[in-house]
């Protein structure tokens, strides 16, 4: 491909109609013969290199494209790159590295901008807000990834898809409305996006990618749309001032990691859709006080709310079969029922649950791989019922009593 970048800045539009062999036979006699300047072997270099792509050339915007006024009223100037194929332009970038406040054209040479490739804004630290014209449907992969001073963008209204870490730490990002029309937002799209406080997804989204929002330090409440059906690994991890989200039915999985680390969460409510929870999804949630896992889960993963140092309330739904590794760690529990679907308790489920004192089985003895907690004198006593099957006197290292010998 060519070299987008190396081409002269102040240069007028042009087309590349087709590659001539001469230049090949050129770019070969002057390796051959070690002559001609360095820059000369560059240029036939990079034209050789450019045979390759038939279909369309990218080329400099004429001079240099005057937008209009910014939301500041500062006049805007940018040698836009683009390239175009189908009637439609794809912006690529700038001749050099814009800042302050950015309006990309709406045409170029007549023809509207359709598409913002990969790349095409990537580390303008300088950047401070930008405006998309409605034309724009599409925004590429890592397009504003490390524009660090980027306040403020507006998107357009006919954008279907922003990409995966479109806005890659932009920690100066402090708000953004995503336009009803958008149904995808990528892996990383807000990653680490520290100054988000604020961000409504349209109900036309059906799909979030892993680390969406993953350290986005000051987001406070979000509503993830009834369209979504899987919430991905990591997605809200690290987001320390969420006290508020909405899980709406609809919603089958809740991946590893999800709210990791939500430390300001104090409830959440996780509807009867879910089927599983994944590995350390609550994990270090330490203000969630309650939880409610519905009927329909049958696994609760490891260290699921491991370090949740506030959770007191714990209900398990009728369904579960597995309670990972380690699932309860650290919790503020004092009693808790597992159900009779319970198969297999993985090791060290309770680890460290200082206050608690009973754990009492509905069903027969699950399998398990070792202790059930710290295994210290003063901690918890297992229940069981009379005539449940598979108990010994210990189990997990815990004494093992009958339900009516219950204080």
């Amino acid at each position: 491909m060519t070299d987008y970048r190396s081409l002269d800045r102040g240069v007028r539009v042009r087309r590349v109609t087709s590659m001539k062999k001469s230049l090949v036979a050129s770019f070969v006699a002057l390796l051959m013969l070690g002559c001609g300047k360095d820059g000369e072997k560059k240029q036939v270099q990079e034209e050789a290199r450019s045979e390759s792509n038939q279909t369309f050339a990218a080329t400099p915007h004429e001079s240099k494209f005057r937008t209009g006024e910014a939301s500041n009223g500062n006049k805007v100037e940018a040698d836009f790159l683009s390239i175009s194929k189908d009637d439609a332009v794809t912006i690529i970038g700038c001749a050099e590295k814009p800042s302050g406040d950015l309006v990309i054209p709406a045409v170029i040479e007549g023809k509207p901008v359709t598409r913002i490739k990969a790349d095409a804004f990537k580390d303008c630290s300088l950047l401070k807000s930008i405006t998309i014209p409605d034309s724009v449907t599409s925004i590429g992969d890592s397009c504003f990834y490390g524009c660090g001073s980027l306040a403020s963008i507006n998107l357009p209204d006919g954008l279907t898809a922003i990409g995966s870490s479109a806005f890659f730490d932009c920690r100066g990002l402090r708000s953004i409305t995503i336009p009803d029309t958008v149904t995808r937002i990528g892996a990383a799209a807000f990653f680490r996006c520290r100054s988000l406080a604020y961000i409504k997804i349209p109900d036309a989204v059906r799909w979030i990618g892993p680390t969406a929002f993953t350290g986005c330090l000051s987001l406070k409440t979000i509503t993830i749309p009834k369209g979504v059906q899987l919430i991905g690994e990591s997605t809200f991890s690290g987001c320390h001032s969420l006290t508020d989200i909405t899980i709406p039915d609809g919603v089958t999985g809740i991946g590893d990691k999800a709210f990791l680390d939500c430390r300001s969460l104090t409830s959440i409510t996780i509807p009867e859709s879910v089927t599983s929870i994944g590995m350390s999804v609550f994990s270090e949630c330490r203000s969630l006080t309650s939880i409610t896992i519905p009927d329909n889960v049958t696994t609760i993963g490891e260290a699921a709310f491991f370090f949740c140092s506030s959770l007191r309330s714990i209900t398990i739904g009728e369904g579960v079969t597995n309670i990972g590794e380690s699932a309860f760690s650290r919790t503020d529990v004092v009693g808790i029922t597992i159900p009779k679907s319970v198969r297999s308790v993985g090791s060290y489920a309770f680890y460290e649950c200082r206050r608690l004192t009973s754990i009492t089985f509905l069903g027969d003895a699950p399998q398990i791989s070792g202790k059930i907690d710290d295994g210290r004198k003063e901690r918890s006593t297992i229940y069981r019922k009379p005539d449940a099957k598979g108990w010994d006197d210990t189990f997990g290292g815990r004494p093992v009593k009958l339900i009516g010998e219950k204080p």
